[in-house]
Order: structure tokens, then C-alpha cells, then sequence
């Protein structure tokens, strides 16, 4: 398996670097296996596997916003064209894809099915 961002590239190669920003935890697992400068066993010293992130999901919007757009429900405007990479290949993505999907549960009560429903 190869490291994806550049970053993690980066410190397999012997970059020192005290704080790496990874979007992707097969990123963590690489550098990991390959230098051991990170736990193997990284991810399991949180309850539930958790991986620590804190990140800022922004959504630009044209000058003077024409659209008014406010909240994660109007992106399934019939008038909106949304713009984001592929959450397949991109990190960043991912975590865009993981932050609809969670506004969606609690616009929606919780209710999976209709989580499922927006994101589609």
C-alpha cells in the first residue's frame, strides 16, 4: 500500500516533522509500518478506535452569496451545483461526504434512510 498525501510521503522519506495533518487514517497505518515512528497500534488508545481530527468544512459560494445559501439543505437544489472531489480518491472529500451525511441525521431525526435519501 502506498501513501497517498504528499505529507505522509514526506516523513516516510525522513522528513522531520513534529505534527503531520493526515486526512486518511491508511496514511497514519503506512507511516507507521514503514518507519515506526508511530504506534502500530495508533488508532486503538481511543474508546471505539476513534481516529483524533478536527477540521473546518467551508462552503464558498459566489460574491454576495445570490443564492442564499446557509446550511448543508440547500446543496440539493435543483439550482445548486455542488463542486468536491472524489470522496474515493481525496481525504478531504471524505470528511466533506462524513459531514453531510452527519447534518443529515440530525436534520432528519436520526432517520438513516432518509440521511441516505439527501446524500444521494
Amino acid at each position: 500500500m502506498a501513501a497517498r498525501g504528499w505529507q505522509a510521503r514526506a516523513v516516510i522519506d525522513g522528513l522531520a516533522a513534529a505534527v503531520v495533518t493526515l486526512a486518511l487514517s491508511a496514511d497514519i497505518d503506512v507511516i507507521a509500518k514503514r518507519t515506526g515512528k508511530i504506534a502500530a497500534d495508533w488508532q486503538s488508545r481511543l474508546p471505539h478506535n476513534a481516529s483524533p481530527y478536527a477540521s473546518t468544512i467551508v462552503f464558498l459560494v459566489r460574491e454576495g452569496n445570490p443564492k442564499g445559501i446557509a446550511d448543508w439543505g440547500e446543496l440539493v437544489r435543483e439550482d445548486i451545483h455542488l463542486i468536491t472531489p472524489y470522496r474515493k480518491t481525496s481525504g478531504g472529500a471524505r470528511w466533506n461526504f462524513l459531514a453531510g451525511w452527519a447534518w443529515a441525521l440530525d436534520a432528519y431525526g436520526g432517520d438513516a434512510a432518509q440521511a441516505r435519501g439527501y446524500m444521494t
